[in-house]
Formats: structure tokens, sequence, C-alpha cells
């Protein structure tokens, strides 16, 4: 992977506590004190990134590199699903099977994870290393969602991406 020293990477941008990344040094046509790595990119344009010495990086592994002074050897999870938040707290390296379980999908049955619509029921399912785990057929999506949180517990411990957290 493309990276550039750490040294540098300090010496071009200033990390917020929130997160946010902001250019010191206004070379290459960027301002001061504009953000940095701030566009929209990815397939789904569902990721914060941009383009340091030639090198195109992606903020939540620069706002990694900051923080703890090396590249991270892994995926980067953010913690709460959400990939716009790069605050230092809400990212951890994970294995990519986690990272899956953890992101948020906005198309599901009453907004809930896990829980799809099916011949007038509601459908509880998850998967684990590669399992699928089909869990019932329910009246109401919040019901179904309380035995897929259920279940994600059992199978996730505290990596458990809920409905009801």
């Amino acid at each position: 992977m493309n990276t550039i020293e750490i040294e540098r990477l300090r010496i071009l941008v200033e990390l917020s506590p929130d997160g946010t990344l902001k250019w010191k040094q206004g070379a290459q046509g960027r301002r001061m004190h504009k953000p940095a790595f701030s566009t929209q990119v990815g397939p789904g344009k569902n990721y914060l990134g941009g383009m340091a010495d030639g090198v195109k990086l992606l903020a939540h592994r620069v706002v990694w590199a900051l923080t703890y002074g090396e590249w991270p050897s892994g995926w980067v999870d953010h913690i709460n699903g959400d990939t716009f938040d790069n605050r230092p707290e809400n990212l951890r390296i994970a294995e990519p099977g986690l990272s899956n379980h953890n992101r948020r999908y906005a198309d599901t049955a009453g907004g809930y994870i896990g829980v799809t619509f099916l011949k007038g029921k509601f459908v509880a399912q998850i998967q684990h290393n590669k399992k699928h785990h089909y869990l019932g057929r329910f009246e109401s999506a919040e019901e179904a969602a309380k035995v897929r949180d259920a279940k994600a517990k059992e199978l996730y411990g505290e990596d458990a991406n809920l409905n009801f957290p």
C-alpha cells in the first residue's frame, strides 16, 4: 500500500479531537486551516479521503497513523458503524468478518439490522464465521430485531452490532 512517512504527515495536517483533519501547510493548491481528506471516496462514496504528496489516503487510516504513530496493520473499523466518524476512540483494528458485521444497512425492514420482510412476516437472521443463522419469522420488525440482537450477543459478545444497544 502506498503511504507517506508519518512525520511528513504531521507536518502537513493537524488532527482535531473530533477526528477531522486540517491542512497545516498550503502547498499544492491547498489552503491552510481548511479541511483535509474530506472528499467522499470509495464505491459508495462512504469514506473520507484525499491526497498528500501524490499518495491517495483514507482519512480514518490517517487518523490512526497520527494517533498511534504507525500505519494500521489491518482493516480499520468504525465501531459505531458511521464511516464519517473518524474520532480515534471510534476506530479499531478488526478482522474483515467483524468489520462486515459492524456495517449499517439502511434498507432493512423497519430499519433494523438483520431483519427483512418476506411474505407478510418479518424474518430475523445473522451470519457468523461464514455460517448463516435463520432465527425465525415474526409478526413485528421489533420482535425480530430483539431475537436477532440476542443471537448477535451470543455470537459476537461485546463486539455485537445491536439494534437496541
